[in-house]
């Protein structure tokens, strides 16, 4: 056990006790964050885009032209200013009322919002006019485009039909068909004797606040929390497991290709190199854990909805990390000794990562995209114990829904199995495969060394 507790140590003081492990560890996601700040806080995200300048065509078949006086009103650069203006207060008020972990989206959401209005003029033509030359302009660039509106366009369901010049930006796009089908609209309303500001004020949906009563007062923001937590979650588990397992695989490959392998078999049995190494680059991992995890729970206390993060939730994410973990620790030191370098290893882990990124990616689908913590695909997946720490992690962080406990304990069950079974094969790979040298063996031959050792 002493030489055990000695690999483990020697193991994480060489990865975590680095100046590299530092820097990429705490030292890039400070600086990370710190660019991204610094870019707002000099208003790079705020930059406005060149105001489009440019004239359209309307085949405009109301008398008097007033389809285009009306167009021509809403592509007016005051008009798209107070628009813009408009746009820019709905989205900070629906943020706001999403509560306070997306209050400072709120003032960046208003910044992309911050372009310049575009100086739009309308030329218009009657329905009998030849169009073949205005569309020849279009493709030349001289217009912007043609928007080509009928009597039957003012019916209920009817359509008018635009052709662009290829240049055009698509908020332009958007912003030429708004008009033409604002401008209908209001049309449709006078025609019908309505004022067509006055009913637009009255069919204007409210805005609504929810909050989430809990033991400790009422909190906001909690359908945001309810959407972001589980991949949150699922990213912190997922970073660390992986991480340590990939310093585990290097690791492992080098002492091999060295030949320093050699030497440290020469004290130790190769079960308890394995068991040294994979506990001390469990370790690395789970510092990384705690770094991220610390900074995630410091935002939350930040924005005010810690009280929505359950604590047993926080003592699962350790304990999924641990079955995680030790499942593809194993997987990664079985790999690592049956290769010579690290061309060899990706060779190996690439199959295994592809199904590791398909099982995250159901998992994701089932909870997420479902919105069903309990929906049948993701019961099965958390049976699966390469799946099981990530699908568990999102059902339980997923706030809507409980998990029936008999399925939280016999899929630790089922997942800490998948960790023994793990291990085991693991062992008696690393065992044939850690003093061969020569052409490394497919996965099947992984598995054939598995039935002889």
């Amino acid at each position: 056990m002493n030489k055990v507790i000695l690999t483990a140590v020697r193991e994480f003081k060489a990865t975590a006790l680095t100046r590299a492990f530092f820097f990429g560890a705490v030292v890039l996601p400070l600086v990370i964050w710190g660019v991204l700040g610094a870019a707002g806080a000099i208003g790079l995200f705020n930059q406005k885009a060149e105001p489009t300048v440019g004239v359209i065509a309307l085949v405009d078949p109301t008398p008097g032209g007033r389809l285009t006086d009306l167009v021509a009103t809403r592509l007016d650069p005051e008009t798209q200013k107070a628009r813009i203006e408009a746009m820019k207060a709905d989205a900070m008020a629906h943020l706001a009322d999403m509560g306070s972990v997306v209050a400072g989206a709120a003032d960046q959401a208003s910044g992309f919002l911050n372009f310049a209005p575009a100086q739009i003029t309308v030329e218009t033509f009657t329905p009998d006019a030849d169009l073949e030359p205005v569309r020849q302009r279009v493709r030349d660039g001289e217009l912007l485009a043609l928007v080509e509106v009928n009597d039957e366009t003012f019916d209920p369901g009817g359509s008018f039909n635009s052709s662009i010049n290829e240049s055009i930006k698509g908020r332009d796009i958007d912003l030429i068909k708004n008009a033409v089908a604002n401008s209908v609209v209001d049309a449709r309303l006078e025609d019908a004797g309505m004022s067509a500001p006055f009913v637009r004020t009255l069919i204007k949906r409210p805005n609504s606040k929810t909050v989430t009563l809990t033991e400790s007062g009422e909190t906001s923001g909690s359908e945001v929390l309810q959407k972001i937590l589980p991949v949150v979650f699922l990213m912190f588990l997922a970073i660390s497991i992986f991480t340590g397992g990939s310093y585990l695989l290097m690791s492992t490959v080098e002492e091999k290709s060295s030949r320093v392998m050699e030497v440290l078999l020469s004290s130790m049995s190769p079960m308890q190199l394995m068991t040294g190494k994979i506990i001390g680059q469990g370790f690395v991992g789970l510092l990384l854990l705690l770094i991220y995890g610390g900074l995630g729970i410091f935002a939350a206390i930040q924005f005010s909805v810690m009280g929505l993060i359950p604590p047993s939730l926080l003592a699962w994410l350790v304990v999924y990390f641990l079955m995680g973990y030790f499942i593809y620790a194993g997987i990664f030191a079985a790999i690592g000794s049956a290769v010579n370098d690290a061309r060899e290893a990706q060779t190996l882990q690439g199959p295994i990562m592809g199904v590791t990124i398909l099982v995250m990616y159901l998992g994701v689908f089932s909870v997420m995209f479902s919105d069903n913590p309990n929906s049948m695909l993701a019961q099965v997946l958390s049976f699966f114990p390469p799946a099981t720490p990530f699908v568990m992690v999102m059902r339980l962080a997923y706030t809507g829904d409980t998990i029936p406990m008999w399925q939280i304990i016999t899929t630790t069950i089922v997942g800490f199995g998948g960790v023994v079974a793990s291990v085991w094969f693991a062992a008696k790979i690393f065992r044939v495969g850690v003093l061969m040298y020569g052409q490394p063996p497919s996965l099947i031959g992984l598995v054939k060394w598995i039935r002889y050792a």
